[in-house]
């Protein structure tokens, strides 16, 4: 159980009062779309419906793992939003998109650069910043260049602190493939900037609302689709601001204090 337990996105907590001990693991990820080996995937059932509770960070998520979970057993925990490092805002010479995600596949970064290629033209004076660091960065910057983008797209690589660079942005775009409750759209809201977002997992779709009241959702692999997107923000400033007030509203039912009552009233620890 504990080489499976590594080899996941799951972290199982024991919750004891008195003499009692509870069992309480917690999908992290999209369990529709994230595949593992068979091995692992048996191991997964066979944990997840011995569990006292099984909590995700998704309502859809939930949805999914009624598959092989006793619906008594599960339960909505929202990621707790942790208090930014900083207060700094980063001076940024154009008005900038952001993303912040590591560069693998699965967050879908071939994606956006495809749109960005499609919409860079009808934005000169924009610019793309993308944060994080993985495998593909080398894949990813040549195809940069190859879609001759690479003079206003900005490599940060890993940043410790990323919030300065948000509050300076404009507007969070994220083109994965599949994902839980991602942190880094929570904490762009939190900075008031709208997403857009793919409809590939339930998580980033519940976060913007399904009625885009903090952002836009587009298909997933839709690059024109999510160009269309990009330059529609960029070019509708009213309607940015008001995405931001949806955001930053959205983003408070994940601030720490309410996130952690939450955690702690479910495993009986108040």
């Amino acid at each position: 159980i504990l080489s499976f337990l590594t080899q996941t996105n799951i972290l199982t907590v024991l919750a004891t009062r008195g003499l009692k001990t509870r069992t309480v693991i917690s999908e992290r990820n999209d369990p529709r779309l994230q595949r593992h080996r068979p091995r692992v995937e048996l191991m997964r059932r066979l944990v997840y419906r011995r569990a006292d509770v099984v909590t995700a960070n998704s309502r859809g998520a939930l949805t999914a793992l009624e598959a092989f979970v006793p619906k008594t057993k599960l339960a909505y925990l929202p990621n707790p939003l942790m208090p930014p490092a900083s207060t700094e805002i980063a001076f940024l010479q154009a008005p900038t998109i952001v993303t912040v995600g590591r560069l693998v596949e699965q967050k879908g970064i071939d994606v956006l650069l495809e749109a960005w290629a499609q919409s860079a033209e009808r934005l000169p004076e924009w610019r793309l910043a993308i944060v994080g660091d993985g495998p593909l960065r080398e894949t990813l910057q040549s195809r940069c260049r190859e879609l001759g983008v690479e003079g206003s797209v900005d490599w940060h690589g890993h940043l410790a602190d990323p919030f300065p660079l948000l509050r300076a942005s404009k507007f969070f775009v994220m083109t994965s493939r599949f994902e839980g409750t991602p942190n880094a759209l929570l904490e762009a809201m939190a900075c008031g900037l709208p997403g857009i977002v793919t409809n590939a997992s339930p998580g980033p779709c519940e976060l913007v609302g399904a009625d885009e009241s903090a952002g836009l959702i587009v298909p997933v692999e839709g690059v024109t689709e999510t160009a269309e997107a990009i330059v529609r923000l960029a070019r509708e400033e009213p309607l940015r601001q008001r995405l931001a007030a949806g955001a930053r509203e959205r983003a408070r039912e994940h601030e720490l204090d309410r996130a952690l009552g939450v955690w702690l009233q479910l495993l009986r620890c108040e």
